[in-house]
C-alpha cells in the first residue's frame, strides 16, 4: 500500500499514477475500514496546497478508487462522515485546478464521493454546482 501511495502521489507519468491509485483502492478494499480511513486521512494531510500537479492528480485518482471500492461507503459511518465531507471538499477544490488531468480526475472522484455517501442526494446537491 505504501509503495502504491508513493507512486500515485509522486510519479511523473499520469498512467502510473492512475494504476497506482487503482492498487490503492483494491488494497483498501482488502485491508478494511480502518486502513481506508487512515489512507484518506493521509491524503488530507498530504494536501498542503503546493504547486505539485502530479500529487494533486494522484490524490484525486486515489480518492476516486478508494471511495469507489467496496469499503468506500463503509467509511462514511457516524464518525467518518466528517472525513467523507473533507475528502469531497478537497476533490471539489481540485475541479478548479489549472491542469486538465487534475480536473478530470477530480470530476470522476466526485462521482465516487456521491456514490459512496450515506446521503447521496445531499452530497449531490453539494457538488452539483461543479457540474452545472
Amino acid at each position: 500500500l505504501r509503495a502504491s501511495q508513493e507512486l500515485a502521489f509522486q510519479h511523473p507519468d499520469e498512467g502510473v499514477r492512475e494504476a497506482a491509485s487503482k492498487v490503492m483502492g483494491a488494497s483498501c478494499a482488502l485491508l478494511g475500514e480502518e486502513t481506508t480511513t487512515d489512507m484518506l486521512e493521509q491524503i488530507l494531510e498530504s494536501d498542503d496546497g503546493d504547486d505539485n500537479a502530479e500529487a494533486r492528480h494522484g490524490m484525486a485518482c486515489a480518492c476516486n478508487r478508494i471511495l469507489a471500492a467496496s469499503v468506500g461507503s463503509k467509511i462514511n459511518m457516524e464518525l467518518s462522515t466528517k472525513l467523507h465531507e473533507q475528502i469531497t471538499d478537497l476533490v471539489i477544490d481540485y475541479t478548479d485546478d489549472d491542469k486538465a488531468a487534475v480536473k478530470e480526475a477530480a470530476c470522476v472522484a466526485l462521482g465516487a464521493a456521491v456514490g459512496s455517501s450515506q446521503d447521496p442526494a445531499s452530497c449531490l446537491r453539494k457538488v452539483d454546482s461543479v457540474f452545472i
